[in-house]
C-alpha cells in the first residue's frame, strides 16, 4: 500500500511540475537515519535471583532511510515521506545460575535450598504445571539453563502533506494523511535439564516415598493448550539417577508475542524556518494526529524435548485483532546548508511518538483463563513507543 501510493505521489509531482515550468519548484532528498527506540516494554519472563525481562534485550541504534518528493505551485505546497527501518531490535543470551520452577513451588526449601526462579504465571507452561494435584510435584530446569531474548521491530511510514508555499513565509501550517505500520515481535527460550520431584521429600523416580507422577504429563499440556504436533504424545519425565545409563531429558521453553499496529488517520503540522546565515537555515516542525490502528496479535509458546527418552514437541498459539485510536506526534528540527542554488546538505534530530500500539513483549499480558477455565488472549495495545535520531541527507531542487 505504502509502495503504491509513494508511485501515485511521485508522479502527480512530477506531472505538476512538468506542466508548469515558471510557477513551480521541485524537491527531492534522501536520507539515512540513525534511530533509536524504548517502549517501555518491562514483562517478566523470570523473577528471581536471575529476573529477566522484556527490555532486557537493548534495540540499540539501527540505520534506515527515508525518501521526500515534494513541489511548490504558486501559492501552495504538497510534500510526500516514506521512511523505512528494519530488524530494529537487539539480542541478549546467557546462563542461569539458579533453577527455574514451572509452577507454584518455587520458594520450596526442599526442592531448591538455595533459590530459584519462577517463570511467569501467564505461561502456558505455569498452566500445566500447576494441574498436578493428585501426586503434587514440582517441575523446573535444573541450574545451568541457557536462555535467549530477542526484540525486532519494522517500521514504515508513509504521509502526504498539503500546506502553504515555504517561500512565502518563515512560519506554516500544513495537514496531510499519513500510514504508519510498526510491526513487533519479541521471544524468549529457555533451554536445560528438565526435572520433577516430590515436593514434600524431593524424592525422584526410583527413591523412597516416590509418589510416582514423575514428570510433566501429556493430559495436563493438553488441558493447558498445548498441541502435539512431533514426537511421542508423552509430556516429559523427570531425571532418573537409577537408570543405566541415566536419562536425562533436555527441554526448550520458547515463548514469543508478535503484534502488527497498522494506523491510518490525519495529521497537522506547524513548521517555522530561520536563517541562520546566509546559505544556512534552520527549521523546527512539530506534528500532531489521531488514527485508527487496525492491531492484530499473538502468543506463540512452544516445548520442545531433546532428551533420550522424550522427543516431544508442543505447541500453543493464542491470536486476536481489534480497532482502537492511536496518537502521534513528532518532533524535532532540519538544518539546511545551501551548497550550490540547487543542492543543500540536510541533517537534524526528531523524535516521534507513537501511543495507543502493541509492542510483542507485552502481548502475554493479553492471556487469562475465565471463572470457567476457558482460555483467553485479548492483544495488548496500550503502550508508547518513542523512537528518535539524527539523520544526514541531500536535498536536490529544480
Amino acid at each position: 500500500m505504502m509502495h503504491k501510493s509513494w508511485i501515485i505521489v511521485a508522479g502527480i509531482v512530477t506531472f505538476l511540475a512538468a506542466t508548469q515550468p515558471v510557477s513551480a519548484e521541485v524537491w527531492f532528498t534522501p536520507e539515512a537515519i540513525f534511530w533509536n527506540r524504548t517502549s517501555g516494554s518491562d514483562t517478566n519472563y523470570l523473577t528471581g535471583p536471575n529476573s529477566l525481562s522484556s527490555d532486557s534485550a537493548d534495540s540499540g541504534f539501527q540505520p534506515g532511510y527515508r525518501y521526500i518528493i515534494g513541489a511548490g505551485f504558486m501559492e501552495y505546497e504538497v510534500e510526500a515521506q516514506f521512511t523505512r527501518i528494519d530488524n530494529w531490535g537487539g539480542t541478549s543470551t546467557g546462563s542461569l545460575t539458579a533453577p527455574v520452577s514451572f509452577d507454584n513451588n518455587f520458594s520450596n526449601p526442599l526442592l531448591f535450598p538455595a533459590g530459584s526462579n519462577r517463570i511467569s504465571n501467564r505461561s502456558g507452561v505455569f498452566d500445566a504445571a500447576t494441574r498436578d494435584l493428585v501426586n503434587p510435584e514440582g517441575e523446573f530446569l535444573r541450574s545451568g539453563a541457557l536462555y535467549r531474548i530477542q526484540n525486532e521491530s519494522t517500521l514504515r511510514d508513509f504521509q502526504i502533506n498539503v500546506g502553504p508555499n515555504r517561500r512565502l513565509n518563515w512560519y506554516r501550517w500544513t495537514v496531510g494523511y499519513r500510514q504508519l505500520t510498526l510491526t513487533e515481535n519479541s521471544g524468549f527460550r529457555l533451554s536445560g535439564q528438565f526435572d520433577s520431584l516430590d515436593t514434600d521429600d524431593a524424592a525422584g523416580p526410583g527413591l523412597p516415598g516416590n509418589l510416582g507422577n514423575d514428570g510433566l504429563s501429556h493430559a495436563n499440556l493438553v488441558a493447558a493448550g498445548f498441541t502435539n504436533i512431533a514426537g511421542g504424545a508423552d509430556g516429559y519425565n523427570s531425571i532418573n539417577t537409577l537408570a543405566i545409563p541415566p536419562t536425562v531429558d533436555i527441554v526448550d521453553v520458547l515463548s514469543n508475542g508478535s503484534a502488527r499496529n497498522r494506523l491510518e488517520g490525519f495529521q497537522a503540522s506547524l513548521i517555522g524556518q530561520h536563517q541562520i546565515a546566509p546559505n544556512l537555515f534552520l527549521e523546527g516542525f512539530g506534528r500532531f494526529g489521531l488514527y485508527r490502528n487496525d492491531v492484530q496479535g499473538s502468543v506463540t509458546e512452544a516445548l520442545i524435548g531433546s532428551g533420550i527418552s522424550d522427543n516431544s514437541v508442543y505447541i500453543r498459539r493464542l491470536s486476536d485483532s481489534r480497532d482502537k485510536a492511536a496518537f502521534v506526534t513528532n518532533l524535532g528540527f532540519n538544518l539546511y546548508l545551501d551548497l550550490t542554488d540547487y543542492i543543500s546538505l540536510t541533517t537534524g534530530y526528531e523524535a516521534l511518538f507513537i501511543h495507543g500500539v502493541a509492542v510483542g513483549g507485552d502481548q502475554t499480558r493479553g492471556v487469562s483463563r475465565d471463572p470457567f477455565g476457558t482460555l483467553n488472549y485479548q492483544v495488548e495495545a496500550n503502550n508508547l513507543v518513542i523512537a528518535h535520531g539524527t539523520k544526514v541527507g541531500l536535498e536536490v531542487r529544480w
